[in-house]
């Protein structure tokens, strides 16, 4: 028999999208699953929405306001399994969501968290991007947890007995909550492992959006920041790079204001992560690459747009010149191209149109070669024998 995995819920007004949310873990097969939902205090259905279910392994436990925070901390109260797993009321797993990660954690007991991948889709479940964050962090550790969450809460899975040693969630924290977690645990030493799948789907609706708010986001990431170089374990050898990891955690934040159109917000974190990080200036190409990071996050608005946007806004005193903006933008154009190319026409035609323009250059490689003259050129009639 599997050993018991609880999965937890946290919930506020999202009874329309619940029931997927939890239709999605009953459908997995050959798990042992604990459901466990915890209402922050919902002024909808969402007690109506759990209680049809009507099954012995899904629990619904209602509490006063209090955040996502509190609600998870909540729910391990009453978790049974040996393993913890997390999922936001408006997202769902996909099938076999489990069978992966449990098996690597059955296996290798120095390994406390799995992370995987995810999907970005819209409220209709429509595809908008797969995000494989292994290619971006072979690696899973301290350094690259402070530099940037590798992964999201509903594509982890961790033994229950590390989240009860480090102490579940900051309550303070209203977003960001995974990135504090994965830093805390980090730093007590315990041991992080990819499986690299997709089986989350994180859902973007016009409720959620106003989670980007990018002042709203740099404070969590600050204080985050700060927290983790104020603990006791900070490695010395990170922790004289502090000053690098607070100029990243500037320009993810820039990252989110430019994508809320909050423009002297994202220009000032970017004014002050170069002066926090002197070295950044010394490669100007490397550093937009850096600002640009996130352009094909669905929720920067579209990879060109955002690109345009950090291009015409970047702070004045920066060294960048019209030619590194043109090959910035190619750089994102040639992105575009292999992400759109076949299936989305009329962004592959984007994409070719912004190379032509701005680093043409990139028609001497052989896979935009192929794709312009596969795009360009008109089909070959074969007629019927």
């Amino acid at each position: 028999m599997s050993p018991l995995i609880t999965v937890i819920i946290p919930t506020y007004n999202r009874a329309n999208y619940l029931k997927q949310a939890i239709d999605s873990l009953l459908i997995q097969q050959g798990q042992k699953l604990q459901i466990i939902v915890v209402d922050d205090g919902s002024t909808d259905h969402t007690s109506e929405i759990v209680k049809n279910f009507d099954v012995p392994n899904v629990l619904y436990k209602y509490q006063h306001n209090q955040g996502g925070g509190a609600a998870r901390n909540n729910g391990l109260k009453y978790a049974a399994g040996k393993y913890i797993v997390f999922l936001d009321s408006d997202d769902y797993f996909l099938p076999d969501r489990f069978i992966k990660q449990r098996t690597l954690l059955d296996n290798n007991p120095h390994i406390d968290v799995v992370g995987s991948g995810h999907l970005f889709v819209n409220q209709h479940n429509k595809i908008l991007n797969k995000i494989h964050p292994w290619e971006s962090f072979p690696q899973l550790n301290l350094e690259t947890i402070l530099q940037s969450c590798p992964f999201t809460l509903p594509s982890a899975m961790i033994r229950k007995e590390v989240l009860e040693a480090v102490g579940g969630f900051d309550e303070s924290l209203k977003i960001h909550q995974d990135t504090e977690l994965w830093t805390r645990i980090a730093l007590e030493g315990y041991k992080f492992a990819w499986t690299k799948e997709i089986k989350f789907a994180y859902r973007q609706h016009d409720a959620n959006k106003g989670l980007t708010n990018g002042v709203t986001s740099r404070a969590a990431n600050l204080y985050i920041l700060e927290k983790a170089f104020n603990h006791k374990k900070m490695p010395p050898t990170l922790y004289q790079q502090k000053n690098k990891y607070l100029a990243w955690g500037h320009i993810k934040s820039a990252w989110r204001e430019y994508s809320a159109e909050q423009i002297e917000e994202a220009k000032d974190d970017i004014s002050k992560a170069v002066l926090l990080d002197t070295e950044l200036l010394q490669d100007v190409d490397s550093l937009l690459d850096l600002i640009l990071k996130w352009a094909g996050e669905p929720r920067s608005g579209g990879r060109i747009k955002y690109t345009q946007t950090v291009l015409k806004n970047l702070p004045s005193h920066l060294p960048v010149t019209r030619s590194h903006k043109r090959k910035a933008l190619g750089r994102q154009a040639i992105k575009l191209l292999f992400e759109s190319y076949p299936t989305q026409k009329s962004e592959v035609q984007q994409a070719l149109k912004l190379l032509a323009k701005n680093d043409p250059t990139w028609f001497t490689n052989k896979g935009v070669l192929s794709i312009t003259y596969k795009t360009l050129m008109p089909p070959i009639f074969h007629p019927s024998p």
